[in-house]
């Protein structure tokens, strides 16, 4: 039994469980090694403590990819990386292997807290500075640093400063910053009604605070 769960992160074939104690407990599949165990495997495991990581303050997981924030601000991924989800510059195959073993991601040292997008594939970090930096599928703009219709392999910083909370959706993207101002970027649908322009938004845009009323 899991006791004490402060966080769930979830995908199609598994999910992980954050304690209050920063350890994180893995099931399901394996294929690609998302629990994360030192090996992959085809067979569904039950919950089981990820080994070789600990201080954990939160945990997201899309496509097969699980990316950690540790209470010293530092990031560990493990699983897949089909989406570029490791964050480490590459993008892997559909026929080659995952990372199994847990590793820490370089050049992110003051990390707050990690989220991901559900079917838009990829992932954003807040840090303590109150800005963002996110990695994986841009197909849309939904990582905010101007690519559309690729791939961002490296953790990449979005020009938005002063960020308390942020949301990612599909295949977009919103935040708020200390003012109280919310912003929106991604793919242009999720913007219906809430932005004057047309076509995907590759960088933060500034939802006019009438749109936001009732």
């Amino acid at each position: 039994m899991v006791l004490d769960v402060t966080d769930i992160a979830g995908g199609a074939d598994g999910g992980y469980a954050l304690t209050r104690a920063g350890r994180v407990y893995a099931w399901g599949g394996n294929l690609k090694g998302e629990l994360g165990t030192g090996t992959a495997a085809a067979e569904v495991r039950p919950p089981a403590i990820v080994p070789g990581v600990s201080g954990l303050v939160s945990i997201a997981t899309v496509n097969g990819a699980a990316v950690a924030v540790t209470r010293d601000g530092r990031l560990w991924s493990w699983g897949s990386n089909e989406q570029g989800g490791l964050g480490r510059g590459t993008q892997a195959d559909v026929s080659e292997p995952g990372q199994p073993t847990p590793a820490p991601m370089a050049g992110i040292t003051d990390a707050v807290e990690i989220k991901a997008g559900t079917f838009g594939r990829h992932f954003i970090v807040r840090r303590r500075n109150g800005t963002l930096i996110g990695w994986g599928n841009s197909d849309w703009g939904q990582l905010g640093a101007g690519v559309a219709g690729d791939f961002q392999l490296k953790p990449t910083p979005i020009k938005l400063a002063d960020v308390d909370a942020y949301w990612l959706g599909g295949n977009f993207s919103f935040a708020r910053s200390k003012d109280g101002a919310v912003w929106f970027w991604g793919e242009q649908t999720a913007a219906r009604g809430l932005l004057d322009t047309r076509g995907n938004q590759r960088v933060p845009a500034r939802v006019p605070p009438a749109k936001l009323l009732p």
